[in-house]
Protein backbone atom coordinates (compact mmCIF):
# COMPACT_ATOMS: atom_id res chain seq x y z
CA UNK A 1 0.00 0.00 0.00
CA UNK A 2 1.35 3.22 -0.82
CA UNK A 3 1.00 6.38 1.06
CA UNK A 4 0.73 9.52 -0.87
CA UNK A 5 0.10 13.48 0.67
CA UNK A 6 -2.68 14.87 -1.05
CA UNK A 7 -1.83 18.05 -3.12
CA UNK A 8 -3.23 21.32 -1.43
CA UNK A 9 -3.93 24.84 -2.36
CA UNK A 10 -5.67 27.05 0.59
CA UNK A 11 -7.13 30.39 -1.26
CA UNK A 12 -7.02 33.75 0.69
CA UNK A 13 -10.83 34.73 0.83
CA UNK A 14 -11.22 38.54 -0.32
CA UNK A 15 -13.89 39.72 2.81
CA UNK A 16 -15.44 43.16 1.68
CA UNK A 17 -17.20 45.53 3.91
CA UNK A 18 -19.67 46.70 1.75
CA UNK A 19 -22.17 44.54 0.02
CA UNK A 20 -21.59 45.34 -3.87
CA UNK A 21 -18.22 46.49 -5.09
CA UNK A 22 -17.73 50.17 -6.14
CA UNK A 23 -16.44 50.44 -9.95
CA UNK A 24 -13.53 52.59 -8.32
CA UNK A 25 -12.75 49.91 -5.63
CA UNK A 26 -13.30 46.68 -8.64
CA UNK A 27 -10.06 46.43 -9.48
CA UNK A 28 -7.96 46.29 -5.97
CA UNK A 29 -11.05 43.33 -4.95
CA UNK A 30 -10.58 41.82 -7.92
CA UNK A 31 -6.77 41.84 -7.70
CA UNK A 32 -7.25 40.64 -4.17
CA UNK A 33 -9.43 37.99 -4.55
CA UNK A 34 -7.17 36.22 -7.59
CA UNK A 35 -3.47 38.24 -8.08
CA UNK A 36 -0.85 36.32 -7.36
CA UNK A 37 -2.90 32.99 -6.46
CA UNK A 38 -2.53 29.40 -7.48
CA UNK A 39 -5.35 27.09 -8.47
CA UNK A 40 -6.36 24.95 -9.52
CA UNK A 41 -8.54 25.72 -12.93
CA UNK A 42 -11.80 23.39 -12.49
CA UNK A 43 -12.79 20.50 -14.79
CA UNK A 44 -8.81 20.69 -15.68
CA UNK A 45 -9.10 23.01 -19.25
CA UNK A 46 -5.55 22.63 -21.49
CA UNK A 47 -6.88 25.66 -23.57
CA UNK A 48 -4.53 28.79 -23.49
CA UNK A 49 -7.93 31.30 -23.44
CA UNK A 50 -10.99 30.39 -21.28
CA UNK A 51 -14.27 32.75 -21.18
CA UNK A 52 -16.77 32.43 -18.14
CA UNK A 53 -20.51 34.10 -17.65
CA UNK A 54 -21.21 36.02 -14.98
CA UNK A 55 -21.75 32.82 -12.70
CA UNK A 56 -18.24 31.14 -13.62
CA UNK A 57 -19.83 28.89 -16.45
CA UNK A 58 -17.31 27.91 -18.63
CA UNK A 59 -18.33 29.17 -22.19
CA UNK A 60 -18.24 26.73 -25.31
CA UNK A 61 -16.35 22.86 -25.02
CA UNK A 62 -12.79 23.45 -24.25
CA UNK A 63 -10.66 20.53 -24.11
CA UNK A 64 -9.83 19.29 -21.12
CA UNK A 65 -6.69 17.58 -20.05
CA UNK A 66 -4.89 15.79 -16.97
CA UNK A 67 -5.22 17.67 -13.44
CA UNK A 68 -1.30 17.51 -13.07
CA UNK A 69 -1.65 20.05 -15.74
CA UNK A 70 -3.73 22.14 -14.49
CA UNK A 71 -2.18 24.42 -12.16
CA UNK A 72 -1.95 28.63 -12.84
CA UNK A 73 -0.85 31.29 -11.06
CA UNK A 74 -2.61 34.50 -11.89
CA UNK A 75 -0.15 37.12 -12.69
CA UNK A 76 -1.96 39.94 -14.09
CA UNK A 77 -5.70 41.36 -13.16
CA UNK A 78 -7.11 44.26 -15.45
CA UNK A 79 -10.76 45.14 -14.76
CA UNK A 80 -13.38 46.68 -17.28
CA UNK A 81 -17.10 47.92 -16.85
CA UNK A 82 -18.58 44.62 -18.12
CA UNK A 83 -15.50 42.05 -17.52
CA UNK A 84 -12.38 41.03 -16.57
CA UNK A 85 -9.55 39.23 -17.22
CA UNK A 86 -6.84 37.10 -15.64
CA UNK A 87 -3.80 36.04 -17.17
CA UNK A 88 -1.62 33.65 -16.03
CA UNK A 89 1.24 30.72 -16.12
CA UNK A 90 0.45 27.47 -15.96
CA UNK A 91 2.24 24.88 -13.43
CA UNK A 92 2.43 20.96 -13.06
CA UNK A 93 3.12 18.82 -11.07
CA UNK A 94 5.70 15.87 -10.81
CA UNK A 95 6.18 12.81 -8.35
CA UNK A 96 8.77 12.63 -6.24
CA UNK A 97 8.97 9.01 -5.73
CA UNK A 98 11.68 9.63 -2.79
CA UNK A 99 9.30 11.87 -0.48
CA UNK A 100 6.26 9.98 -2.22
CA UNK A 101 4.36 13.24 -2.83
CA UNK A 102 3.73 15.45 -5.72
CA UNK A 103 6.23 18.61 -6.03
CA UNK A 104 5.37 22.02 -7.75
CA UNK A 105 7.43 23.20 -11.21
CA UNK A 106 8.36 26.54 -11.32
CA UNK A 107 4.44 28.28 -13.18
CA UNK A 108 4.86 28.64 -16.66
CA UNK A 109 6.94 25.59 -17.47
CA UNK A 110 3.30 24.39 -18.71
CA UNK A 111 2.42 27.91 -20.50
CA UNK A 112 0.28 30.93 -20.27
CA UNK A 113 -3.40 30.95 -20.07
CA UNK A 114 -6.06 34.19 -20.26
CA UNK A 115 -9.27 33.69 -18.49
CA UNK A 116 -12.01 36.80 -19.59
CA UNK A 117 -14.91 36.79 -17.19
CA UNK A 118 -17.87 38.54 -18.53
CA UNK A 119 -19.26 39.57 -15.27
CA UNK A 120 -21.12 43.32 -15.09
CA UNK A 121 -18.21 44.19 -12.27
CA UNK A 122 -20.70 46.80 -10.36
CA UNK A 123 -23.18 43.80 -9.61
CA UNK A 124 -20.64 41.91 -8.15
CA UNK A 125 -21.22 41.44 -4.21
CA UNK A 126 -18.52 39.79 -2.28
CA UNK A 127 -20.51 36.28 -2.09
CA UNK A 128 -20.74 36.12 -5.85
CA UNK A 129 -17.76 36.88 -6.59
CA UNK A 130 -16.72 33.99 -3.79
CA UNK A 131 -19.26 31.87 -5.53
CA UNK A 132 -17.77 32.76 -9.05
CA UNK A 133 -14.13 31.67 -8.05
CA UNK A 134 -15.37 28.26 -6.95
CA UNK A 135 -16.72 27.36 -10.01
CA UNK A 136 -14.04 28.43 -11.70
CA UNK A 137 -10.94 27.35 -9.78
CA UNK A 138 -10.49 24.66 -7.27
CA UNK A 139 -9.02 25.88 -4.35
CA UNK A 140 -8.14 22.93 -2.14
CA UNK A 141 -7.78 19.34 -4.35
CA UNK A 142 -9.72 16.48 -2.73
CA UNK A 143 -10.09 13.43 -4.18
CA UNK A 144 -13.34 13.74 -4.88
CA UNK A 145 -12.05 16.37 -7.95
CA UNK A 146 -9.81 13.85 -9.44
CA UNK A 147 -10.70 11.28 -12.19
CA UNK A 148 -11.37 7.93 -10.94
CA UNK A 149 -7.87 6.06 -11.94
CA UNK A 150 -6.40 8.08 -9.21
CA UNK A 151 -8.50 8.39 -6.15
CA UNK A 152 -7.48 4.85 -4.84
CA UNK A 153 -3.95 6.53 -5.12
CA UNK A 154 -4.84 9.23 -3.22
CA UNK A 155 -6.49 7.37 -0.60
CA UNK A 156 -3.31 5.59 0.03
CA UNK A 157 -5.06 2.21 -1.08
CA UNK A 158 -4.78 -0.26 -4.27
CA UNK A 159 -6.66 -3.35 -5.03
CA UNK A 160 -3.47 -6.12 -5.06
CA UNK A 161 -2.78 -7.73 -2.33
CA UNK A 162 -0.95 -10.76 -1.39
CA UNK A 163 -3.26 -11.31 1.63
CA UNK A 164 -5.66 -13.26 -0.07
CA UNK A 165 -4.83 -16.61 -2.85
CA UNK A 166 -4.85 -15.80 -6.19
CA UNK A 167 -7.25 -18.82 -7.06
CA UNK A 168 -10.09 -17.04 -5.10
CA UNK A 169 -11.63 -14.19 -5.55
CA UNK A 170 -10.41 -11.02 -5.27
CA UNK A 171 -12.80 -9.56 -2.28
CA UNK A 172 -15.17 -6.47 -3.11
CA UNK A 173 -13.98 -6.37 -7.05
CA UNK A 174 -16.13 -7.60 -10.05
CA UNK A 175 -16.19 -7.54 -13.96
CA UNK A 176 -19.96 -7.65 -15.28
CA UNK A 177 -21.32 -9.42 -12.51
CA UNK A 178 -18.59 -12.11 -12.64
CA UNK A 179 -15.36 -12.79 -9.84
CA UNK A 180 -11.86 -11.53 -10.69
CA UNK A 181 -9.10 -13.42 -9.77
CA UNK A 182 -5.05 -12.66 -9.49
CA UNK A 183 -3.00 -14.36 -11.74
CA UNK A 184 -0.99 -17.26 -10.82
CA UNK A 185 -0.13 -20.19 -13.29
CA UNK A 186 1.19 -22.90 -10.39
CA UNK A 187 -2.51 -21.64 -8.48
CA UNK A 188 -3.99 -22.61 -12.01
CA UNK A 189 -4.85 -18.74 -13.34
CA UNK A 190 -2.92 -18.26 -16.26
CA UNK A 191 -2.25 -14.29 -17.41
CA UNK A 192 -3.95 -12.87 -20.10
CA UNK A 193 -1.56 -12.48 -23.16
CA UNK A 194 -0.97 -9.22 -25.08
CA UNK A 195 -2.40 -8.71 -28.70
CA UNK A 196 -1.58 -4.97 -28.86
CA UNK A 197 -0.16 -2.60 -26.81
CA UNK A 198 0.54 0.56 -28.61
CA UNK A 199 3.01 3.24 -27.11
CA UNK A 200 1.82 6.01 -25.27
CA UNK A 201 2.05 9.80 -26.31
CA UNK A 202 4.74 12.01 -24.63
CA UNK A 203 3.31 15.04 -23.02
CA UNK A 204 5.20 18.03 -24.78
CA UNK A 205 5.68 19.71 -21.37
CA UNK A 206 7.22 16.66 -19.58
CA UNK A 207 9.45 16.10 -23.30
CA UNK A 208 10.72 19.80 -22.53
CA UNK A 209 11.02 19.21 -18.69
CA UNK A 210 13.01 15.88 -19.93
CA UNK A 211 11.18 13.82 -17.71
CA UNK A 212 11.24 10.18 -17.96
CA UNK A 213 10.45 7.35 -15.87
CA UNK A 214 8.01 4.55 -15.52
CA UNK A 215 4.31 4.55 -14.55
CA UNK A 216 2.81 1.29 -12.60
CA UNK A 217 -1.27 0.95 -13.32
CA UNK A 218 -3.35 -1.54 -12.25
CA UNK A 219 -6.30 -2.72 -14.00
CA UNK A 220 -8.84 -5.68 -14.62
CA UNK A 221 -8.42 -7.72 -18.06
CA UNK A 222 -12.03 -8.96 -18.14
CA UNK A 223 -13.01 -12.41 -20.05
CA UNK A 224 -13.11 -10.29 -23.44
CA UNK A 225 -9.51 -9.48 -23.20
CA UNK A 226 -10.41 -5.71 -22.64
CA UNK A 227 -8.73 -3.37 -20.33
CA UNK A 228 -11.45 -2.42 -17.02
CA UNK A 229 -10.97 -0.28 -13.86
CA UNK A 230 -7.79 1.62 -14.70
CA UNK A 231 -5.83 3.24 -11.23
CA UNK A 232 -2.69 4.82 -10.67
CA UNK A 233 -0.26 3.00 -8.51
CA UNK A 234 3.06 4.82 -8.89
CA UNK A 235 2.64 7.66 -10.90
CA UNK A 236 5.08 10.85 -12.89
CA UNK A 237 3.11 13.52 -12.89
CA UNK A 238 3.32 16.29 -15.62
CA UNK A 239 0.46 14.56 -17.81
CA UNK A 240 2.42 10.90 -18.38
CA UNK A 241 0.33 9.13 -16.01
CA UNK A 242 -2.87 10.37 -17.96
CA UNK A 243 -1.18 9.45 -21.28
CA UNK A 244 0.01 6.25 -19.76
CA UNK A 245 -4.22 5.44 -18.61
CA UNK A 246 -5.24 6.25 -22.66
CA UNK A 247 -3.36 4.22 -24.16
CA UNK A 248 -3.39 1.13 -21.95
CA UNK A 249 -7.24 1.17 -21.89
CA UNK A 250 -6.67 0.65 -25.90
CA UNK A 251 -4.75 -2.62 -25.02
CA UNK A 252 -5.70 -5.68 -26.24
CA UNK A 253 -5.41 -9.18 -24.72
CA UNK A 254 -5.99 -12.66 -25.22
CA UNK A 255 -8.04 -13.61 -21.89
CA UNK A 256 -7.25 -14.84 -18.77
CA UNK A 257 -7.86 -18.35 -18.34
CA UNK A 258 -8.48 -20.95 -15.61
CA UNK A 259 -9.76 -24.26 -15.59
CA UNK A 260 -10.19 -23.59 -19.81
CA UNK A 261 -12.06 -21.21 -19.08
CA UNK A 262 -11.78 -16.86 -19.09
CA UNK A 263 -11.88 -15.72 -16.76
CA UNK A 264 -11.25 -11.63 -15.74
CA UNK A 265 -7.76 -11.20 -13.63
CA UNK A 266 -6.96 -8.09 -11.71
CA UNK A 267 -3.06 -7.15 -13.07
CA UNK A 268 -0.25 -4.85 -13.01
CA UNK A 269 1.49 -2.70 -15.68
CA UNK A 270 4.22 -0.84 -16.58
CA UNK A 271 4.38 2.17 -19.19
CA UNK A 272 7.77 3.52 -19.64
CA UNK A 273 8.55 6.96 -20.99
CA UNK A 274 11.95 7.58 -22.32
CA UNK A 275 13.72 10.19 -24.17
CA UNK A 276 16.28 9.28 -26.93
Amino acid sequence: MRNASLLRITVARAFLLQPLIASADAKQQIESHFHKKLFYIRGFYRDDQLVYDDHGNVQGQPQTGPWSLALVQIDKVEVRSDEFRLQGRRGAAIYDAKQKKFEYITPGSAGKIKMIVRAPIGALSDSALDALSERMFIAQLTQQDLPEAWRDFFMGRQRISKDFPPNVPVPNLQSDGQPVFRVSPKDGVNPPKPLATPDPSYEEVARQAKVQGTTVLNLIVNRQGLPEHIEVVKPLGMGLDDSAIETVSSWRFKPAMMSGQPVAVLISVEVAFRLY
